[in-house]
């Protein structure tokens, strides 16, 4: 091997090789597509269900070593659920909360209640005719669907926030807001609880906002040496454990917790399988909408969960449908 090298260990369908390849940072990762980038300009391309072993740098290490000791200091707090966002998740489990309750909630805050109003106006949530009051919006959309905008725009402003990492943030929250809109629907054509699929969808990489936050205070992470695929590097590594941490801590339901834990890796969920595949089909059409460099829509038709959803070509379809409402939202919530 010639120096600055890395070789690669490639395992797929019961087989094993070697490529040596140019070094770069990486880190072990299990391809739920065939396309995976693994920093610098290089992208391997790998059969379905395959992985592969990287190595990772020693500036990735450090800071993924820095994560961790932070995450074990007595005195280190991992965020709150935003107060907005606790109460409208008790009053959209409480069978006797009003559409009158949900409006007096979101009237509190006059900011909150303008942007509920823009996404309701959105191509996914509505038609032709303009939506001009929250009553009117509740009476349209019903009130558990405003209670869900209100809960996304909270996480918003108060979790999906870090300084210096303005642009990592935008797109780990375009892809959080698109896996939450393309699971509710996946859920709705499952005939299984919509209101879960699309939480798990918007928290399944909430692990990444957090990470981001306790790096923007790390010294050694504000250098000119850190990298765009440096950061990720970190986020791929940690953003699991970190994720599950949070939810637990928030107390959300468990199926939220193992959405996160196994979404990439969904065949093997101890519980909750279905709410893990239907996160992960999520995630892929998300990141097929929203990253450049993500699955195709081929790709995404042979991946296996596709079969394990029980979808056909046409359920498929139905899916990557909806992706020109789900950039009409994306862009209302940015603007």
């Amino acid at each position: 091997m010639s120096r600055g090298a890395a070789a690669l260990e490639c395992m797929a369908d019961g087989f094993s090789s070697r490529l040596i390849v140019p070094a770069f940072s990486g880190l072990y990762l299990e391809s739920s597509f065939r396309q995976i980038y693994v920093g610098g300009p290089w992208t391997i391309r790998l059969p379905i269900n395959s992985a592969i072993k990287l190595p990772i740098n020693n500036l990735s290490s450090r800071l993924v070593d820095c994560i961790d000791a932070q995450l074990q200091r007595e005195s280190f707090a991992l965020p709150l659920l935003p107060e907005v966002a606790t109460r409208v998740l008790a009053m959209t489990s409480d069978e006797t909360c009003s559409a009158a309750d949900i409006s007096r909630l979101i009237h509190q805050d006059q900011r909150l209640a303008g942007n509920v109003l823009k996404i309701a106006n959105s191509a996914r949530y509505t038609s032709d005719i303009r939506i001009v009051s929250l009553q009117q919006a509740i009476t349209r959309l019903g009130f558990r669907t405003i209670g869900e905008i209100a809960l996304t725009l909270s996480l918003q402003n108060d979790i999906f926030q870090a300084c210096g990492f303005e642009a990592e943030i935008r797109r780990i929250w375009e892809h959080a807001l698109a896996s939450a809109s393309y699971a509710r629907e996946i859920a709705r054509m499952k005939r299984t609880n919509v209101e879960s699929a699309y939480l798990c969808g918007l928290l399944h990489t909430v692990g990444k906002p957090v990470i981001l936050n306790m790096l923007s205070t790390d010294p050694a992470a504000r250098t000119a040496d850190v990298t765009a695929a440096t950061v990720d590097d970190v986020l791929s590594a940690r953003h699991v454990a970190v994720g599950a941490r949070v939810v637990e801590t928030w107390a959300l339901p468990e199926q939220i917790s193992v959405s996160i834990q196994y979404y990439q890796r969904c065949d093997q969920a101890p519980k909750f399988a279905n709410v893990a595949m239907i996160t992960c089909l999520a995630d892929l059409a998300a990141s097929n909408l929203i990253d450049p460099d993500g699955p195709t829509s081929d790709c995404i038709r042979s991946h296996p969960v596709i079969e394990a959803l029980n979808f056909y070509p046409d359920d498929v379809d139905r899916v990557f449908a909806l992706s020109e409402a789900i950039r009409d939202l994306i862009n209302a919530v940015s603007a």
